[in-house]
């Protein structure tokens, strides 16, 4: 049994690859699974050591002097850039591209040899291209895929739910040729239920379903990065409220902050324990190793539960949703913040961990059937 997956793979995102890997992973124990390298260029651009948009002659002068700031941006921060774009791009060519594939740009090219394709996870029905409003690429709706294929979508998500994209025409009729659909957050859920009137289920994380000792193996090689106990502040999206706590916590428990986040800056070069330059391991040793951890990032979450630390939530704007559901179905409402008044206290994991293995046995279960 061929499978083919399609998912955000070469985002240089801590997520985003991590989960791309968990995906390969789980579906490769039930037959031959490859990552279709599936990365037209409306992704490219936004990871690209250069941004070379400025020099499309079909969109608008003020979009060619926007894109043009951001290439001179990202020449400027290049030698911050380099090491983290080397760390994340070996990652993906070591753990998941066929190099035997060409790289692919145009959805009509996609190699047409698998059995089954799944699309998952991460926000592969997000509105990205903005020129297609409000529909998402059609290709992670299985467009361009073989009739007789089977097309299962595993934990799926588009972000906050927009109920204009699920009503659009075309992405309702490819919905509806899924064999399974599987989609990470409730709301999603209802809103395909309701809107599509179609059978979906809710499944986790494909980071989840690896073993947490094959995560902890993958760091055994990756060196401390602070002797001092720390708390590490994960800041993917900018907020006050998420710092100020990061900032009260290591005052009250006596801890180190070390920081990270997805985007270098010029004035973080010179700011003490922020860390530009960690790659998708370095992320991982970095939330093992921490004693506490306050994140804005779904996946900051997502870690910090499966190697079980003292965690918050916080700041998450309208990318609450997703950190929201997960948290709701693991009894942990109460790690998910939005002041940093919040009291500090730790996590009894002994519940949350009997409800996450039975979830995680379901998903599974969600896998072994649809692949039938």
């Amino acid at each position: 049994m061929k499978i083919g997956i399609l998912t955000f793979h070469r985002a240089h995102n801590y997520g985003a690859v991590l989960q791309a890997y968990a995906m390969k992973f789980n579906y490769s124990a039930y037959g031959e699974a490859e990552l279709i390298d599936y990365w037209p260029d409306y992704h490219g651009a936004d990871y690209d050591l250069l941004d070379k948009r400025f020099l499309n002659k079909n969109i608008s002068f003020i979009q060619r002097i926007k894109f043009l700031k951001s290439s001179i941006k990202r020449m400027l921060l290049a030698p911050i850039r380099l090491t983290r774009h080397r760390k994340f791009k070996d990652f993906i060519n070591n753990h998941f591209i066929n190099r035997n594939r060409d790289l692919i740009v145009n959805s009509k090219d996609l190699p047409k040899d698998f059995d089954i394709y799944v699309y998952g996870s991460d926000q592969i029905w997000r509105v990205y291209d903005m020129t297609n409003y409000p529909r998402p690429d059609l290709t992670y709706l299985g467009e361009n895929t073989p009739e007789t294929a089977k097309l299962i979508a595993y934990a799926a998500s588009m972000g906050q739910v927009n109920n204009e994209t699920l009503e659009d025409e075309d992405v309702t009729n490819l919905l509806s040729k899924f064999d399974s659909l599987g989609v990470r957050e409730k709301p999603l859920m209802e809103a395909i239920s309701n809107i599509n009137c179609l059978n979906v289920q809710q499944v986790l994380d494909p980071t989840f379903l690896v073993p947490k000792t094959h995560w902890e193996e993958m760091t055994n090689d990756i060196p401390r990065v602070c002797e001092e106990p720390y708390l590490l502040f994960y800041s993917l999206i900018n907020s006050d409220e998420s710092r100020k706590l990061a900032k009260k916590i290591c005052k009250e428990k006596g801890l180190k902050l070390i920081e990270i986040n997805g985007f270098e800056t010029f004035s973080g070069h010179f700011k003490s324990g922020l860390i530009q330059s960690a790659g998708p391991l370095d992320f991982l040793k970095l939330i093992y190793d921490a004693e506490y951890i306050v994140s804005t990032s779904f996946h900051g979450v997502v870690f910090s539960i499966l190697f079980e630390k003292n965690f918050y939530a916080c700041g998450m704007g309208n990318h609450v949703a997703r950190v929201a559901s997960l948290l709701e179905i693991l009894e942990l409402k109460e790690r998910l913040v939005d002041s940093s008044s919040a009291e500090i206290n730790n996590i009894d994991y002994s519940n949350s961990k009997n409800i996450l293995n039975s979830l995680i046995d379901e998903s599974r279960l969600f896998i072994e059937l649809s692949l039938r």
